[in-house]
């Protein structure tokens, strides 16, 4: 078994931890306060962490109704007077890094230090250089020896999603309700893929709106990263405008979000194209699992997905072609 296949299944694991983790940040350190006294919070991250910076700067919204935004860190330290306003708000940071020194993000934290925004750095690696420059940071204790990012992304989203509901004094035992139906999704989802003939598409598109986007966009590289395949994320609405011109018979398309009229629309529209959609809200239904609050757990179809493309090319996944771990320059 592959290792990138392995942590995909630990993902019960791996959530259980970060869950009990974070309870014990809040319950030792406290809760960021900086952030939810903001006017504005930027969320930075690179590659698999600016797909987790777009998910949670949506979700960070949408529960505070604070102004957010989500860049790559090489924005911030490379071009940091185009993306950052001079204004007199209250700003701060997120900045995320599974290994904690990825250059790009280590340097757009320096960079917001410089001009006197508040940090909380979210990495898995406490001797990082993120954990030294943020001025708060909360640390997982989840070891992931993949390239392929793949339980940290859950683990990451569920530890953050944690703060601002307690924050809002919401209850946080709706996330340990999950814990034991994880596989079970696991399994609904593999049984849909192995229903799809793989073989037969040469491009695939993953649309998401809202904080959906950031898993649409995170499953496409999934997909470019594990099996080498031709992908594209768009925010749902905006294939109709030029990029549907794609779409036919080896397109295989996979909506992220609720199984709501205007997803759909979409689908029915896209299937008139002949191509394959797959509705995830609607196949999330199959889980028995209804709350927006784990939304996040959407990815696991794409990190299967993945896995089974890259199997029928005879791809190991342990080793992406051009890819490190950790990129530092």
């Amino acid at each position: 078994m592959f290792t990138v296949e392995k942590e995909i299944k630990e993902q019960t694991k791996s959530i259980e931890s970060t869950y009990i983790a974070t309870k014990r940040f809040v319950e030792e350190r406290g809760l960021p306060s900086f952030l939810f006294e903001s006017d504005i919070v930027y969320f930075i991250g690179c590659g698999t962490s600016f797909y987790v910076a777009i998910f949670l700067s949506r979700y960070f919204t949408l529960k505070t109704g604070i102004e957010s935004k989500a860049l790559p860190g090489g924005e911030i330290h490379g071009a940091f007077e185009e993306n950052i306003g001079r204004h007199y708000l209250k700003r701060a940071g997120v900045l995320i890094s599974r290994s904690g020194d990825s250059t790009d993000t280590v340097l757009a934290c320096r960079k917001f230090k410089e001009n006197n925004l508040k940090t909380l750095g979210i990495t898995l690696n406490k001797d990082s250089s993120l954990s030294e420059v943020s001025d708060e940071t909360l640390i997982l204790p989840i070891n992931e020896e993949g390239i392929v990012m793949t339980k940290s992304f859950t683990s990451i989203i569920l530890s953050f999603q944690m703060l601002v509901d307690i924050n809002l004094n919401e209850d946080i035992s709706k996330y340990a309700k999950v814990f034991g139906k994880i596989d079970e999704i696991i399994k609904v989802f593999e049984n849909e893929i192995t229903k799809i003939n793989l073989i037969r598409f040469k491009h695939f598109v993953f649309l998401g709106l809202g904080m959906y986007e950031g898993l649409a966009r995170e499953a496409s590289l999934k997909l470019e990263e594990m099996s080498l395949s031709f992908t594209e994320a768009f925010s749902s609405y905006e294939y109709r405008h030029g990029p549907k011109s794609l779409a036919d018979d080896k397109t295989l398309v996979c909506i992220f979000g609720e199984d709501e009229e205007n997803n759909q629309t979409l689908e029915k529209e896209l299937r008139d194209l002949g191509s394959t959609v797959i509705n995830l809200g609607k196949l999330f239904k199959k889980t028995n699992i209804h709350s927006k609050n784990v939304a996040f757990l959407q990815i696991l179809f794409a990190q299967i997905l993945g896995l089974r493309i890259a199997k029928n090319k005879d791809i190991n996944v342990d080793r992406p072609r051009n890819l490190d771990k950790v990129v530092k320059f």
